[in-house]
């Protein structure tokens, strides 16, 4: 089986000057099958609907194009080859621009034992955030008032840092703990602390992770309301190297 990697990007990344840290969230796909030696491919409405949802700098397409074994490994990959150039025909169509792209060439087995699905193109919608080093980032991390207690969407704003670590050894982080309302900074400091010891439990070593406390010293927005006093508890991070 013949397979073709190609990665359409739909953002520019300059890194000449500024270092970045970069996490990658697969959040959707869409698969095409065919029949033996069969090279065309139209996407319905409801697919070209999908993907132009996802034509932004955040995201990026992986494609995979796939054959069966039964012919000849030219035959399989001409055969393949085609497949994903009239993927691109379609992504050019509807506006997805492959300018930008890296490719690769090898062979790769998908273990199943129908022909019907090895004859495939996946195309895979991944969600990319770029981290430059040494910057100030405000995770998406919450805390009920006066309380060490994440709310509940901070969970995989925990995770994806955690998986952010694993996928780069050499890099460590800072984090920087935020409170509203009055002057406390050890407070502070917890709550920072807080979010070191979830990452631990994710399997990050404590030697990456330096943790500070600012008390209500550098507040995002003046607190008018509770929305506001939100926004200041917080915690952020920084990416070191």
């Amino acid at each position: 089986m013949r397979i073709l990697k190609l990665v359409i990007s739909l953002f520019i990344l300059n890194t000449s000057y500024t270092q970045t840290v970069i996490s990658k969230t697969n959040i959707d796909s869409v698969s095409f099958f065919f029949k033996t030696d069969s090279v065309n491919v139209k996407f319905s409405n409801s697919v070209k609907k999908k993907l132009n949802k996802y034509n932004n700098n955040d995201f990026v397409i992986e494609i995979y194009a796939y054959s069966d074994k039964k012919g000849s490994e030219k035959h399989n990959k001409l055969i393949s080859d085609l497949r994903l150039n009239n993927t691109l025909v379609n992504l050019e169509k509807i506006g997805v621009k492959s300018k930008n792209y890296t490719y690769s060439l090898g062979e790769s087995e998908i273990k199943y034992s129908t022909d019907s699905l090895n004859r495939r193109v996946d195309l895979y919608i991944v969600k990319v955030d770029t981290f430059k080093l040494n910057e100030n980032y405000k995770l998406n991390i919450g805390f009920n008032p006066g309380s060490l207690t994440f709310l509940n969407s901070s969970y995989s704003e925990i995770k994806k840092v955690a998986l952010i670590l694993k996928k780069n050894s050499d890099i460590n982080i800072e984090l920087h703990g935020h409170v509203c309302c009055t002057d406390d900074e050890k407070f502070s400091f917890e709550r920072a602390e807080t979010v070191k010891k979830y990452l631990i439990r994710f399997g990050i070593d404590t030697s990456r992770i330096n943790v500070f406390g600012h008390s209500n010293k550098e507040p995002l927005v003046i607190e008018r309301n509770e929305n506001d006093r939100q926004k200041n508890r917080r915690v952020e991070i920084i990416f070191k190297k």
